[in-house]
């Protein structure tokens, strides 16, 4: 079993390579906004408590057309569940769109270092220009994620919270960085090409 886990800037390409990845290694494809989004959405809770902390789940609702993260400690409590599930299954899966906060990496890195060895799992940035993203994201359209404010919103945010995930995992020697400005096929390419020698792409 393997378990790879993407994060980069917004419209760096992670759902896409998600579903190469997903398709080559036979790997359940999990998108970290809809995992957290459904959770919130069929939950009746208003307020949660994770740890020492009570989080406000009407706020937390509210948060992806504010082009902000969500509280670290709700996602992180939701996606352990999905990586503790996939170890105790032995199945692979591939997570779009995380880790997303240094307190997130720490406890997926926790997880999987604890119950896998390093080459079981896989995080990967996909590295883009701040100007590419903002023309893929006002391309796509699709929602009000992508309007230009909101993708300039997610940059700060990226550069701010989600750049010291970067540098921690880099530090622990697990991240595999991939130049996210090829085409689509040349960036899964080099994917396989990083990914372990076991496998054949």
């Amino acid at each position: 079993m393997d378990i790879f886990l993407i994060t980069g800037k917004p419209a760096c390409g992670k759902d896409t390579q998600a579903d190469f990845i997903a398709k080559k290694f036979k790997a359940k494809k999990i998108i970290t906004s809809k995992l957290v989004g459904n959770f919130l959405s069929n939950t009746a809770l208003n307020k949660i408590k994770i740890g020492n902390s009570v989080i406000d789940l009407e706020k937390q609702r509210k948060i992806p057309e504010q082009g902000k993260l969500w509280n670290p400690k709700l996602v992180s409590f939701v996606l352990s569940k999905e990586l503790l599930k996939a170890i105790k299954l032995k199945k692979s899966i591939v997570i779009s769109g995380s880790p997303r906060t240094l307190a997130e990496a720490k406890d997926y890195f926790d997880i999987l270092n604890k119950n896998l060895n390093k080459e079981n799992y896989h995080f990967i940035n996909l590295k883009i220009s701040d100007k590419t993203s903002i023309k893929r994201a006002l391309l796509r359209k699709r929602n009000i994620d992508d309007s230009a404010k909101v993708v300039k919103e997610r940059l700060n945010v990226f550069k701010k919270q989600i750049l010291p995930t970067i540098f921690f995992l880099k530090k622990q020697g697990v991240l595999m960085e991939i130049n996210g400005e090829k085409t689509r096929k040349e960036i899964f390419a080099e994917i396989c090409k990083k990914v372990e020698k076991k496998f054949k792409c």
